[in-house]
Parts: structure tokens; sequence; C-alpha cells
């Protein structure tokens, strides 16, 4: 029987491309560590009843800029935590230098083929509906 790890002070921020595992990695941490575990864009769609894409359509990107720029703020404060945060939030500096205070950024990567499985299962396994218009082509 493996002991469990000790929770951390500082957070882990894992962030990468569409289908790399970042919440699927950051539970499996938060879980061996006893941390607690934020995916950023859940966060943000259950705050606002909305996914980010549909705010950056109703409202523009301005506002949605906004809210991730609150929600960085705030999340960054945390302790003891393993963040997924997508990419396009930490290329805001200020977003990437307050997270960066709370702890390491990880980059995950893996290889293209595997990023268009995974999302070519996840979007077939969904019942067709289309999650990312691209995917269509190979379903």
């Amino acid at each position: 029987m493996a002991l469990p790890l000790p929770t951390p002070y500082r957070n882990l921020i894992l962030t990468g491309q569409i289908g790399v595992g970042r919440v699927t990695i950051g539970r499996l941490l938060a879980a061996q560590t006893g941390a607690t575990f934020l995916d950023f864009d859940t966060e943000l769609q259950l705050r606002e009843g909305l996914p980010a894409e549909e705010i950056r359509q109703l409202f523009g990107e301005a506002r949605l800029r906004t809210l991730e720029d609150d929600l960085c703020r705030e999340i960054s404060l945390r302790r003891s935590a393993v963040l997924s945060v997508n990419g396009p939030t930490l290329l805001e500096d200020a977003n990437r230098a307050r997270l960066a205070n709370s702890g390491p950024i990880l980059i995950l990567t893996c290889e293209l083929n595997e990023i268009l499985r995974r999302m070519h299962s996840s979007h077939c396994n969904s019942g067709g509906k289309p999650m990312y218009k691209a995917l269509n082509l190979f379903c």
C-alpha cells in the first residue's frame, strides 16, 4: 500500500493544449496529495452560467478577458491546490505572473496524433453532438 504524499503548501498549475489530459492528470495529482483540484474553464462556466466561447460571442473578447483576470486573481490566492488553466489565460502577463507566484506552472504535452484521437473519441462518444467543428470530418 502506497503512503499518501503530504499536501503541498504551494499550488501546482497545469496547462497545455486541448486533449493533453490536464483535468485527468490534475484530479489524480490532487487525490494523491490531498490537495484540492480546480479546473479554470469549469469554474468560469459555473460562475457565469455560460461556457467561455458563448461569453465571447455574446459579450465580446474584452468581457471574457475581464472575467478570466478576476478569476485568476482569486485562484492565485489559494494554496494547496492543483489548478488546470487554459493556455490563452496564461498568455496574459498579469495572469501568468500571479499564478507563477502561487506555484510552478507545468506545460503538459503529447503527440498530435494522440490529441486528435482523444478529441475524436470524445466527439464521437458524445452522441454526435458537434463539440469541435473540425472533428466532424473524422466521424
